[in-house]
């Protein structure tokens, strides 16, 4: 669905159906274990009953995409916010798979004993959680460093260099950015781009790191002053 140009009605049919039927599966089974743990005791359905939640988050977290696709599909334009709408389901679903996994943990060492084979899974999914939530703070401090940092480009530069985007291969006319590398792209873009990396596309240079050097850029004066200087010719001209 990401790569695709067009989507069909059986193909949204089919997805549809899919996470239905897996989300109502493990529902049922979760259920199931709960109350066999609730009537028998600790028993082997503690492992299955958590192992169904697990699953059970990753069919919602299918779910939400989808359901961000299908938004994004019903635009004209690229949609910039859909890529940090993924990144938020995705720390929510590490949070809770790290949630679950530790919850497990706990309640098999005080009825059981201490699950060995829980270690690797509660580590994977803690690690997990751990970079979802740096890859939400670097990308929003990424964005927002370009955005009062870098210097606006204006289709008087676009004019005279090559005013194709690398990102979406598209002609930038306006609303683009200079990195301080001197390489150019569409605000839109570098807000994707951002979400999942902090680096030029083209060089790869740090982007955090570069623009922190560089003092804020004054937009609304830098504009005030372009006006006033066009203002200033045109009187010279009719004096």
């Amino acid at each position: 669905m990401e790569r695709s140009p067009a989507i069909s009605a059986l193909f949204h049919l089919r997805m549809i159906s899919l996470v239905i039927c897996l989300g109502a599966t493990d529902i049922y089974f979760i259920r199931n274990a709960y109350h066999a743990t609730v009537q028998n005791g600790a028993s082997v359905q503690i492992v299955f009953g958590f192992e169904y939640a697990i699953l059970l988050a990753l069919v919602i977290t299918i779910a939400m995409k989808y359901l961000l696709h299908v938004i994004d599909l019903q635009h004209e334009s690229p949609w910039e916010n859909k890529a940090i709408y993924i990144l938020y389901t995705e720390l929510v679903t590490n949070f809770i798979r790290a949630a679950l996994y530790s919850l497990f943990f706990i309640v098999m060492v005080k009825i059981h004993a201490f699950p060995l084979f829980a270690i690797r899974p509660l580590y994977l999914a803690l690690r997990s959680f751990k970079k979802s939530l740096h890859d939400i703070i670097s990308s929003r401090r990424a964005i927002t460093s370009v955005m009062t940092r870098c210097p606006d480009v204006t289709p008087e530069e676009l004019a005279n260099m090559d005013n194709v985007c690398i990102i979406c291969r598209e002609e930038m006319t306006t609303d683009c950015k200079r990195l301080p590398c001197n390489h150019v792209f569409h605000i839109s873009c570098l807000r994707s781009w951002f979400q999942r990396q902090q680096t030029c596309p083209t060089c790869r240079m740090n982007i955090l790191r570069a623009t922190m050097q560089q003092p804020e850029v004054q937009q609304p004066q830098a504009e005030e002053n372009v006006q006033q200087n066009q203002q200033q010719n045109q009187q010279d001209q009719q004096g």
